[in-house]
C-alpha cells in the first residue's frame, strides 16, 4: 500500500518591516523593556513612544541590519527584539511609576543635621504657614530646588533656591 503524501504545511509569511503607526501600549512596553535589557537608554518603561525609545530602535534596527521602519516599531523589530532579549512579548507587563516625593528623598537623612537640597519630581504649592488655607505663595515646578528645612505636623518648612521660604504638605 502506497504511503500518503503528506504535504509540508506553508512557510509562515515573511515578517513586515513596514513602520506600524499605531502600536499597541504592550508592544511599546515589550519594546522598552527589550531594549533596555540589551542596554540601550530609553528612559521608564512606561508605554509611551517618545524620543529615547525611537532613537533607541533605531539604534537597534542598524546593528542587526534590519531595514528601518524610522523611528517606529515593525513586526521585524519586534520579533529580532525578542530574540534579541530573550523576553516573551506575552509577559511583559507594565511597572508602576512613582514620582519621589519630599519625603521619599529624605529618607535615612535627619532634618537635625542642617537644610537639605532636593530637586523635587512634581509640582508643590508654597503656603506662608503649614495650613491648606494660609496663603498660597507660589506654585513651585517640578525640577525646582528647594531646601528642607524641618518638619512638622505633616508639613515641610522649605526654601526655594530663590529665597522664597513657606510651607508645603508632606507626602
Amino acid at each position: 500500500m502506497p504511503e500518503p503524501i503528506v504535504e509540508a504545511p506553508p512557510p509562515p509569511p515573511p515578517l513586515s518591516s513596514e513602520p506600524i503607526k499605531k502600536a499597541e501600549r504592550s508592544q511599546i512596553l515589550f519594546a522598552q523593556a527589550a531594549l533596555s535589557q540589551l542596554g540601550y537608554r530609553i528612559g521608564q518603561i512606561d508605554g509611551l513612544w517618545g524620543p529615547r525609545s525611537a532613537n533607541a530602535v533605531r539604534q537597534f534596527e542598524s546593528q542587526q541590519e534590519i531595514p528601518s521602519a524610522n523611528g517606529f516599531l515593525s513586526e521585524l523589530s519586534l520579533d529580532r527584539l525578542a530574540k534579541a532579549s530573550g523576553l516573551d512579548p506575552e509577559t511583559v507587563k507594565p511597572q508602576p511609576v512613582l514620582p519621589k516625593g519630599v519625603t521619599a528623598k529624605l529618607a535615612g537623612k535627619p532634618l537635625s543635621t542642617g537644610p537639605h537640597l532636593v530637586i523635587i519630581e512634581r509640582n508643590y504649592d508654597v503656603f506662608s504657614k503649614p495650613n491648606p488655607y494660609s496663603q498660597k505663595l507660589l506654585k513651585l515646578q517640578s525640577g525646582t530646588g528647594i531646601y528642607v528645612i524641618s518638619k512638622n505636623d505633616g508639613w515641610y518648612q522649605i526654601e526655594s533656591i530663590n529665597r522664597k521660604k513657606g510651607y508645603i504638605q508632606a507626602d
